[in-house]
């Protein structure tokens, strides 16, 4: 099975940043082009940087400083890509927007994703900022470099038969699903769908997923990117059925499969797109690095040194 394509290093720390906003009437410490950087800001994504070391390690004003220089200049490059998005009016669509939160969530609930975006310091409006801009900042570099890198159809060709076992396509389900806190409920839940009740409707009262409001409804998903369980009740399933009632780690659940797509061998045609995209990459570091040292040259960008030298390491209470 292939693995998602890795943008150029500096995209990746860039589209961890999260975001260019700032409370009014702040201070600012940056200015990009059109864009403002707030104190409050900067010690946001301070603290984001700093959660990825031992607190001991940023306790010193030295440290400290190189973390606030490192968390400045993450905020700038991230600020010079949006705004030149901006200029060349790439955005982020809704169903994008839909593609990579159903993406990053897996089969997580809401309380367990708000769970873990607290332990960062994030909420789910934040982090569902933080998906916009990385979208739109791949887009970027995807219409301004990687489309630009010439890759021969021998090259793709190669690629592909060398690296075939990367392209095997895992069983696909089209599920529906109920999750219920108790046996009894689920029970009941049940017989009336053996009865003739409607999935989507019963999913929409009763179901604890965040999929309940739209009638239990998966969509198509990888057999090995969800938990087992799941796998192992839609493989029973024929089109249209219903499984009994299942106890697993999320509560009790019944299934409806819908469809299903076997395990394939992924087509050469199917695979061109990512493999040119990953050998553009591959040879887009030189590119990117003079695209990206031309777009700085042409933005305007001012720092505040005194805002700047005004965040301070904040002493333990």
């Amino acid at each position: 099975m292939r693995t998602k394509s890795i943008l150029p290093v500096v995209i990746l720390i860039l589209a961890a940043a999260l975001g260019c906003s700032e409370k009014p009437a702040e201070k600012i410490v940056a200015t990009v082009g059109s864009m403002t950087i707030g104190e409050s800001r900067l010690r946001e994504e301070i603290a984001f940087e700093g959660s990825k070391y031992d607190p001991e390690m940023i306790s010193t004003k030295v440290n400290f400083e190189q973390l606030k220089a490192q968390a400045l200049e993450k905020l700038i490059q991230e600020a010079m890509l949006l705004n030149e998005a901006i200029k060349l009016d790439i955005s982020a669509t809704s169903d994008e927007l839909k593609k990579e939160e159903s993406l990053q969530r897996g089969s997580l609930t809401d309380d367990e994703i708000s769970e873990a975006l607290k332990e960062k310091g994030l909420n789910i409006d934040r982090w569902r900022e933080i998906q916009k801009k990385r979208i739109i900042m791949t887009k970027l570099i995807q219409s301004e470099v990687l489309d630009k890198v010439p890759v021969l159809d021998a090259d793709i060709e190669s690629y592909y038969n060398d690296n075939i076992h990367q392209f095997s396509l895992p069983t696909h389900f089209h599920a529906k699903q109920i999750i219920v806190d108790s046996r009894e409920l689920a029970e009941e839940i049940l017989a009336k769908l053996k009865k003739g009740g409607d999935f989507a409707e019963l999913a929409k009262k009763h179901s604890l997923s965040p999929d309940g409001k739209n009638g239990g409804d998966l969509g198509f998903f990888n057999a090995q990117s969800y938990p087992p369980v799941f796998s192992e009740i839609c493989h029973k399933l024929k089109p249209g059925e219903i499984s009994d009632v299942v106890e697993t780690d999320y509560g009790y659940q019944i299934f409806q499969l819908i469809d299903s797509r076997p395990a394939r061998q992924e087509s050469l045609s199917e695979a061109k797109p990512y493999i040119k995209n990953l050998l553009a990459e591959e040879k887009s570091a030189d590119i990117f690095k003079k695209w990206f040292d031309d777009l700085r040259a042409k933005t305007e960008i001012s720092v505040n040194e005194k805002a700047l030298a005004e965040v301070l390491l904040e002493e333990k209470k």
